[in-house]
């Protein structure tokens, strides 16, 4: 009989005890402070802006906001024909297009 009034009195204190144990310690938890530099994409941390970092590998960084890439159209590198031979270099080709 004594040890179940020990084990009794021993819940009655955890219950009643505040921290981890408690029945009420989430009522009044206190806020964990986030390091924004080691976790950057915590919610705690959002600063109200888009950024670049925050689009995904499909999406363009417009300044304000993300969009969607578009297929490259109308490829073009300005010559009609080359003459290409072997051993020497041939000049830089920049290419002009529509889209991403």
């Amino acid at each position: 009989m004594r040890t179940i009034r020990l084990v009794a009195v021993l819940l009655a204190f955890l219950i009643l005890s505040p921290g981890c144990l408690s029945l009420f310690s989430g009522e009044e938890s206190e806020s964990e402070l986030v390091n924004c530099e080691l976790e950057p994409h915590n919610p705690d941390c959002e600063i109200g802006g888009v950024t670049e970092d925050d689009c995904f590998f499909n999406e363009v960084f417009t300044g304000d906001y993300c969009r969607l890439m578009t297929s490259p159209e109308n490829l073009d590198y300005g010559e009609e024909s080359l003459l290409l031979v072997v051993g020497q270099t041939i000049q830089a080709l920049t290419p002009s297009f529509t889209g991403d």
